[in-house]
């Protein structure tokens, strides 16, 4: 095997591989395929950096050499990204050499003192997942998906996926740990569902893409973008309810309106002011809204309300008690600019754009009453039809 490629994308895409071991790139005992292919054709071939982690999972990133000379493979320990960084140049020739990968620069001026590296085992190529992809495009979806796996529980079944679900032509990805549920519209799209590991997310890490593409057989799932494909086992527990939770909701009792921008920073500073609970309250007090968190410092900041009603002739003073991290976690996931909508239906609050054409609404409904907290009942959102908050 040799080929001459661009030396920070080689070492990027091996560095990406090796976070998925345990201990990443610096700790020995994962492996790391590089495969060569030469084209066929006119062009210059590829170049396939692949892993397959503890946890089953595998990733692969192909790259575009400049020159593929000789096919072939060869399987590091993941250790070898922290070697590479010591190279200089743009470009990179690797060779095998014997049981050894030899990496010098384009013009061989420093052949002999190339670094070799031992090639730890003789790993075969994986194949890749072949099905039919569903498609997802939407701006930012790439860091959506990475957003929406923090709001997942890996530890607790039904709750360690990320669902992407259509219905009558209306798509969504939907996330909860029990504590906060999220969910993020995508557009139109065909009936279909799909539950995507949050584990998987974290391993593609393709945080800037707009497309990302969903692949599933009877025992794993697959996500794609651009040059980089993730391959995981399916989950075998079922998906929280999270049509009947909505459903379940109580009539609210009280909603407004507030630019985003300002709760936003309200809220920033409620969370720097909190102690372990992260305990934060919002309330109404004439024409603006309340936000207070007190811990080792007290923070109060009095936001402008554009509008506020309540359902009936009766105005109840409501007083939103919740965890503010998991709120501004939220809040960063909806990116939304201009106004917020504010739903308070005890004991959950819904939050969601204001502008109802907004082609990228999302929800988040969080239990407020009872806080996730050392001390206080493991009380979660339902996961049954009957489900009821």
């Amino acid at each position: 095997m040799q080929f001459v490629i661009e030396r920070e994308s080689l070492i990027a895409a091996i560095k990406a591989c090796a976070k998925l071991t345990p201990g990443g790139e610096d700790s020995p005992g994962g492996s790391v395929v590089i495969e060569a292919t030469r084209s066929a054709g006119l062009g210059p071939g590829i170049i396939r950096v692949s892993t397959r982690a503890a946890t089953g999972i595998y990733r692969s990133e192909t790259l575009a050499p400049i020159e593929v000379v000789a096919a072939g493979h060869a399987a590091l320990d993941v250790s070898a990204a922290t070697t590479l960084g010591a190279t200089t140049g743009t470009h990179l020739v690797v060779a095998r050499e014997g049981g050894r990968l030899a990496f010098s620069d384009r013009d061989r001026r420093s052949i002999g003192n190339a670094i070799r590296i031992s090639v730890n085992k003789d790993v075969e190529p994986e194949s890749r997942l072949d099905v039919t992809p569903h498609r997802i495009a939407m701006r930012g979806v790439g860091r959506t998906l990475r957003e929406l796996a923090r709001c997942c529980d890996a530890d607790r079944p039904g709750f360690e996926t990320v669902m992407f679900t259509a219905h009558n032509g209306v798509g969504a990805l939907v996330a909860t740990d029990g504590y906060r549920l999220t969910i993020v519209a995508h557009g139109a799209s065909p009936d279909q569902q799909v539950n995507i590991p949050a584990d998987l997310i974290n391993a593609a890490a393709f945080v800037d893409a707009d497309e990302v593409f969903v692949g599933v057989d009877e025992a794993s799932v697959a996500l794609r973008s651009g040059a980089v494909t993730v391959v995981g086992p399916r989950c075998s527990s079922e998906p929280v309810n999270w049509r009947a939770i909505l459903d379940a909701i109580k009539p609210h009792t009280m909603e407004l309106v507030v630019d985003s921008d300002d709760l936003r920073a309200a809220l920033r500073r409620a969370e720097m002011a909190t102690g372990r609970d992260r305990r934060a309250t919002m309330s109404v007090d004439g024409l603006h809204l309340v936000v207070w968190a007190g811990g080792d410092t007290v923070a109060q900041d009095r936001v402008p309300i554009q509008t506020v009603t309540w359902p009936g002739d009766v105005k109840a003073l409501a007083t939103i008690t919740m965890n503010v991290h998991y709120m501004n976690e939220s809040l960063r996931l909806l990116d939304v600019s201009g106004n917020l909508l504010i739903r308070y239906s005890p004991p959950l609050v819904i939050v969601a754009p204001a502008d109802p054409a907004n082609t990228r609404a999302a929800y988040l409904a969080q239990i407020t009453e009872h806080l996730p907290r050392p001390g206080l009942p493991d009380y979660r959102m339902p996961t049954s039809d009957a489900a009821s908050p």
